[in-house]
């Protein structure tokens, strides 16, 4: 049997090439500031950035960042994107993996100008949904865009809670985990999207 992996590898997608990525916000509305990036990589490396500007006690019922923590790191958005690029480029990252990437996560990291366009990001709710309703149409899809593309125009819904995914991809939360809720929901996608990577497709 052939894994998913196998086909997501000629997408330029593999372990070695992704970081998952979770998100803090001070709001849902699309004018919202992002507060906090994290993310881990296949082989537990970790990062997190705080962003200025944003009014953190707002959502931080949600996030668990205290207000001292976040003035005391946070910094502007340009030097929080050249952090990020930095790191992506020395790990030789080109994909970012999300949960609910192309209605929340993408269009905020673009309009926040925190991405260079070359990136790439891969979706865990549309992956499941894929993997659910595996089609060789799928298969024959161009580029990553194209494929999840496909996905989203599939029957079925396009999103699931991420809590729900961890439970069905058995990648829950640790024990002790961050206080930080992005940093926890960030492992928690590695882990999904790990578990699906290894999922055998059904044709050979």
């Amino acid at each position: 049997m052939m894994t998913y992996q196998s086909v997501m590898g000629g997408f330029g997608v593999h372990p070695g090439s992704c970081m998952s990525l979770a998100i803090a916000t001070d709001g849902l509305k699309m004018d919202a500031n992002i507060l906090m990036l994290a993310l881990t990589g296949f082989n537990d490396t970790t990062m997190s950035v705080f962003i200025t500007g944003g009014d953190v006690m707002a959502t931080q019922r949600f996030t668990g960042i205290p207000k001292k923590v976040y003035d005391s790191l946070a910094v502007d958005k340009e030097v929080a994107a050249s952090i990020l690029d930095s790191k992506l480029n020395e790990l030789g990252v080109t994909n970012l993996v999300c949960h609910q990437t192309f209605r929340f996560i993408k269009p905020r990291l673009v309009n926040a100008k925190l991405v260079r366009n070359s990136i790439s990001f891969v979706d865990v709710g549309l992956m499941h949904k894929a993997l659910g309703f595996w089609t060789e149409h799928l298969r024959d899809s161009s580029n990553l865009i194209d494929l999840q593309a496909k996905i989203e125009r599939m029957r079925g819904k396009n999103l699931i809670k991420l809590e729900a995914l961890a439970e069905l991809y058995d990648a829950a939360a640790e024990e002790g985990g961050s206080p930080y809720v992005p940093v926890n929901k960030s492992k928690m996608i590695r882990d999904v999207f790990t578990a699906q990577l290894n999922t055998e497709l059904p044709f050979s």
